[in-house]
């Protein structure tokens, strides 16, 4: 079988930019209560991960390179960020994993 995995990039533009800003990065949620996601992951981190549990990692891709929201509208977004993600995707919102288990 292969898998797919989609998972937010702590370290995305945005994240980067927010972080140099001293703000919290996007879909990291804080609580004293400790809910929220568990486990955030960079590209490398992640593939290092898929490695060491068995699986080869056959493509890493990103769905769209964030930017200010006046340039997020659909047709930049479509045209423009959506190809920028998959050519940088260790900048990409969202990181996008195709692996299969070796054999």
């Amino acid at each position: 079988g292969v898998l797919i995995l989609s998972t937010p990039n702590i370290a995305s533009l945005t994240n980067r930019f927010k972080l140099l800003l001293g703000m919290y990065p996007d879909y990291l949620q804080y609580s004293n209560d400790g809910v929220g996601h568990v486990r955030y992951y960079t590209a490398s981190v992640l593939m290092s991960q898929l490695v060491h549990h068995g699986f080869s990692v056959e493509k890493l891709t990103g769905n769209f390179l964030p930017a200010p929201k006046p340039l997020m509208r659909e047709t930049i977004k479509r045209l423009v960020l959506s190809p920028l993600g998959s050519l940088l995707p260790t900048l990409s919102d969202v990181i996008i994993v195709k692996a299969r288990k070796k054999k």
